[in-house]
């Protein structure tokens, strides 16, 4: 199975939403011209892979072949949970309401989308080793 290194490098900008691989470059401490010219030669830059996957939590086979969809941990859902339940407050969509009750409302829905989906735990265990 053959890797691109454009599909890996537009990967890993839509992660990041970068706009160019100048940005890329930049973000992993390179040089501005060090995604282009991998890219160019055709190289898969494997350890800002794996940094991707982790801090994105998604899968190396997405991120390399773009096999499945993202494989999101549980505390990045429900981060980006909380993070919709204050941006409403914060729009006045919802009334204010207490640290405790953001972190309560946020967990009941995790729990709804657990019985709905499955969340990885071996992305779990990852991110525990990770951190």
């Amino acid at each position: 199975m053959n890797i691109s290194s454009t599909h890996v490098f537009e990967r890993i900008k839509h992660l990041y939403d970068f706009k160019n691989l100048t940005e890329l470059s930049k973000y992993f401490g390179k040089n501005g011209n060090w995604a282009a010219s991998m890219n160019k030669n055709d190289s898969i830059p494997y350890p800002q892979c794996v940094q991707a996957a982790a801090e994105k939590g998604v899968s190396l086979d997405w991120l390399l072949f773009g096999k499945d969809s993202y494989t999101l941990s549980k505390s990045a859902v429900l981060s980006e949970i909380q993070e919709g339940i204050y941006e409403s407050v914060e729009l006045g969509i919802l009334e204010e309401i207490s640290t405790e009750q953001l972190k309560a409302t946020s967990a009941l829905i995790l729990k709804k989308l657990e019985n709905i989906t499955q969340i990885s735990a071996e992305q779990i265990k990852n991110e525990k080793a990770v951190s």
